[in-house]
């Protein structure tokens, strides 16, 4: 198979599987001016200890054309830097994104360069794009892959995207292809008024919460959201980062004693997916309206990197010798029946809501507080100085 043909395939599995029901002509042509292959130099599969060195043939266009992240960057399984990542995915923010030629952009998180490439078509001869990168290989490599495919529009800085580009601001677009956990306040006035930001924001029980957001004059106002991951970005420790049990000695102790062990189906039926998928949903809901208190945790006995069957997510009170976990397969009970009767009493919220999704929330970001009462269906979540407004669409 040629290349193109790659690409072609890779346009159909967009089709077909997809959250995203269309694809604008001009993004498609955009992308397969941009073979993904050109900024793949070093990779493997999230699931695969050892890396490949891309060479141009069958082998490994087969491999880099398949519709999946590739790892990039960072050793270990769910322990990496850095990803390229998966095409139908990217395919569809851009189609959110709405970019059109003349537009400035800023591409936080710009990796391997291949997005920022498929941006630059979009933008034009007119257009501005702005990448930074915070591994200086990456950013240096990408430099060179850009430069040989002709991308004269696009700048590429190595650094700390939370501080943004105030030298090229303000921008039509900009987007995040790492998990944040609050915007910046300098991104408040890096977006002009009217256009968008695209980030994945973080939440408590592992994942993310995707955001189309409008610059509005208090802030910001979702066009859209919805389920998904993305690598955190990279810099200090959140709340929201993973506790690793098997370093508590508490929990040898409280593991001897579940006492529950209730099989769930999440509301998916496709067998082939894990427990981190089906319940994706559910653990958005989860983190949304129960914040801080829930938690994800690796169960695992620390001898390698966080696997899917050791992933777990819920409530832990180790005070009162209580756990109420989503495990692999169900939920389970732990100790004292406090924790597990808690999370069943979400679980029961979360179906009487209609099992909603991250794409039945609208999220609004201030700088400025709220008051602490929120309305109906409302939650506020206050993060570094930002105030996050999640509301349940009906």
């Amino acid at each position: 198979m040629s290349v193109g043909q790659y690409q072609t395939r890779l346009l159909g599995d967009f089709t077909r599987t997809s959250i995203f029901p269309t694809l604008a002509e001009r993004i498609q042509e955009a992308f397969l001016s941009c073979p993904r292959h050109a900024f793949v130099h070093r990779y493997r599969f999230w699931n695969e200890a050892e890396w490949s060195e891309l060479t141009p043939n069958e082998y490994h266009f087969d491999r880099v054309y398949r519709d999946e992240p590739l790892v990039i960057s960072g050793d270990g399984e769910f322990a990496y830097q850095s990803s390229n990542s998966q095409p139908s995915y990217i395919l569809g923010l851009l189609e959110n994104l709405d970019i059109r030629p003349g537009h400035r952009v800023l591409e936080v998180g710009s990796g391997s360069g291949w997005l920022t490439a498929i941006i630059s078509r979009l933008v034009g001869a007119s257009g501005v794009v702005v990448g930074i990168e915070t591994i200086g290989q990456l950013a240096h490599q990408s430099r060179i892959d850009l430069m040989e495919l002709g991308c004269d529009n696009v700048r590429i800085i190595e650094g700390d995207g939370r501080l943004g580009c105030a030298s090229e601001a303000p921008f039509d677009r900009v987007i995040f292809t790492a998990g944040l956990y609050s915007i910046p306040e300098v991104f408040f006035n890096h977006v002009k008024m009217g256009g968008r930001l695209l980030a994945p924001f973080r939440m408590a029980g592992h994942g993310d919460v995707i955001a189309v957001l409008e610059r509005v004059a208090d802030g910001f106002c979702s066009i859209r959201t919805f389920d998904g991951y993305f690598v955190p970005v990279v810099g200090a420790p959140t709340p929201l980062d993973i506790v690793r049990l098997y370093a508590e000695p508490r929990w040898s102790l409280l593991m001897r004693e579940m006492h529950t062990h209730q099989p769930f189906w999440w509301g998916q039926s496709n067998q082939m997916l894990g427990t981190i998928q089906k319940s994706a949903a559910f653990r958005t809901f989860l983190s949304l309206t129960k914040g801080g208190s829930v938690r994800a945790v690796d169960l695992g006995s620390g001898d390698g990197a966080l696997l899917r069957r050791n992933f777990a997510f819920g409530f832990i009170d180790f005070e009162r010798a209580s756990a109420g976990l989503v495990i692999d397969g169900g939920l389970a009970g732990y100790g004292a029946p406090d924790s597990f009767n808690n999370l069943w009493a979400c679980l029961d919220e979360w179906m009487k809501y209609g099992m909603p999704t991250g794409a039945n929330f609208q999220l609004a970001v201030t700088l400025e507080g709220r008051p602490s009462s929120p309305n109906k269906n409302e939650w506020i979540d206050e993060r570094d100085g930002t105030t996050f407004v999640w509301t349940l669409l009906h």
